[in-house]
């Protein structure tokens, strides 16, 4: 009989968690910097100020999220 815990790999610890949080922010930002154009592109007919807001508030949360610091 196998121990179970042995079978099981860690789970990541709460700075970890952060860091990949953080470094995924980062990736995600870079992204989007380019799609809010294709974005914008794409909706352009009916784009309104409303749109312009949410993706300034979308760049804003993604900004906070790459920026916090570890711990």
């Amino acid at each position: 009989h196998e121990d179970a815990h042995a079978t099981r790999t860690c789970p990541a610890t709460h700075l970890e968690r952060k860091h990949m949080q953080t470094k995924n922010a980062k990736r995600i930002l870079e992204k989007f910097d380019s799609w809010k154009y294709d974005i914008y592109e794409n909706n352009k007919s009916d784009w309104t100020k409303q749109d312009d807001k949410d993706v300034d508030e979308i760049e804003k949360l993604l900004e906070q999220q790459a920026s916090e610091q570890k711990g």
